[in-house]
Formats: C-alpha cells, sequence, structure tokens
C-alpha cells in the first residue's frame, strides 16, 4: 500500500498492476480470497480500478492502460470467461448494461466482474414480475456518476451485487454518491456484498451460498426488498 502511494502515486507514475484471483477464490483457502482490493485501494490517489469480465475487456484494458500510460489496477478472477448470453448488453468504454423490457424500469441492478452471470441468471427467473436493468461496471474506480445516474433514473429501486468486501465497497460508493442527488436518494438501495471479511475454504458454489451471492439468493432478496 505505501509503495502505491509512494512510488507511483506521488510521483505520478504510470503503471499496470495485474491483480489476479479477485474477489471470492474456489479452493485455495481463507488466506487467498481476493474480496479487500476495492475497498482500499480505492484511497490510493490517481489510481484507476478495471473489473473485465471478458478476454476482450482485458485486452481492452491492458491496452488503453499501456497507450495512456495510466496508473491502473486491473483485477481479474481465479479461472476463465464464464459463458452466458450478452448480445443484449449495449457497450462502451467504462459500462455496459441491457434491459429485459423496453417499458419504465421497476428496477436496476448494478455489479461488476465474474457475478454478472449470476445477476443475468437472476434476471432470467424475475423478468416475467420485473421491468429490469443490468448495469456491468467495467471500470468501476473511479466512479462515471453522472452516466450511471442517467441510467438509474427512471427506476424506483437500486440492487447493488458485490463479490467484494461491503465495507467501504464500490456499492457503498454508489451508494453515498446517490444520497448526495436529489433524483437518487428517495430510491430504495440495497448492497449485496461480502459483510464477513474471514471467507472459509469452499467451492465457488458454496462460498456463493455462504455469502447470499447465488442465484437463488439474489432471486430471493430482491423478490423480498423490492415487492410488486
Amino acid at each position: 500500500y505505501d509503495q502505491l502511494i509512494h512510488d507511483v502515486a506521488i510521483q505520478k507514475l504510470p503503471m499496470i498492476m495485474a491483480l489476479d484471483r479477485c474477489g471470492l477464490v474456489p479452493g485455495d483457502g481463507v488466506t487467498h480470497q481476493g474480496i479487500y482490493d476495492c475497498s482500499y485501494l480505492t484511497s490510493v490517489p490517481g489510481i484507476e480500478i478495471i473489473s473485465p469480465e471478458t478476454y476482450h475487456e482485458m485486452r481492452e484494458a491492458f491496452d488503453d492502460g499501456v497507450s495512456k500510460q495510466r496508473f491502473r489496477v486491473i483485477r481479474y478472477p481465479k479461472g476463465s470467461e464464464l459463458q452466458y448470453e450478452r448480445t443484449q448488453f449495449k457497450v462502451s468504454t467504462d459500462l455496459s448494461y441491457m434491459d429485459t423490457t423496453p417499458e419504465k424500469k421497476d428496477l436496476v441492478i448494478i455489479t461488476y466482474g465474474r457475478i454478472t452471470q449470476n445477476a443475468y441468471l437472476a434476471i432470467e427467473k424475475l423478468k416475467e414480475d420485473y421491468s429490469i436493468r443490468l448495469i456491468k461496471l467495467i471500470k468501476v474506480f473511479p466512479l462515471k456518476m453522472e452516466t450511471i445516474i442517467s441510467l438509474c433514473d427512471e427506476a424506483t429501486g437500486i440492487y447493488i451485487l458485490e463479490e467484494g468486501l461491503k465495507i467501504g465497497g464500490i456499492g457503498e460508493k454508489l451508494a453515498a454518491e446517490f444520497a448526495q442527488n436529489e433524483t437518487m436518494r428517495t430510491k430504495k438501495i440495497v448492497i449485496r456484498a461480502i459483510e464477513n471479511p474471514l471467507v472459509e475454504q469452499g467451492d465457488l458454489e458454496s462460498l456463493y451460498d455462504a455469502h447470499h451471492l447465488s442465484v437463488e439468493h439474489i432471486v430471493a432478496e430482491i423478490k423480498d426488498q423490492f415487492k410488486k
């Protein structure tokens, strides 16, 4: 942490940190859980944090970081790109989003990284009852709040899904920004993130289940918190 501040930030030097095993880590035990980075790295001056979900997003993050001489962390999980239907996403540099219907949205789900698949699968189970917009952040810090707020403007509720520590995480930063916006502060905001910082050993499915990040938990929580 000191090296990032002293040797890079203060000197305004470009650097790319490739940060693997981000999020919950199956099989490696309590010492290797990558849930802390977004909570502490966002305090480093001048840093960018990119959380690509696909190989294409990762290539773009590295190419852009090198060509523009960025001070950038590129974070990615253990394992490979997950496969699911992504053709509905409208893509930009910093985020992408998709809608279940063209009608006014009941709910916006904001997430990033690998857990986007769980958000997508949860939406598949909810879309008959809810009109939902899914926002996937690619650049998770600094946040493009003007764009995010414009995409959330018509919804009555915001559900933030984060495969990282809740305390100081991206969800809390979003909620703090929303609280300062007159339109957004009237909306119900729920953050689902990791509350216990000491994560046990397990495979990914059991870890998701233990921390209420599984598709079933997401569906149940949305139905409970955002009753129709």
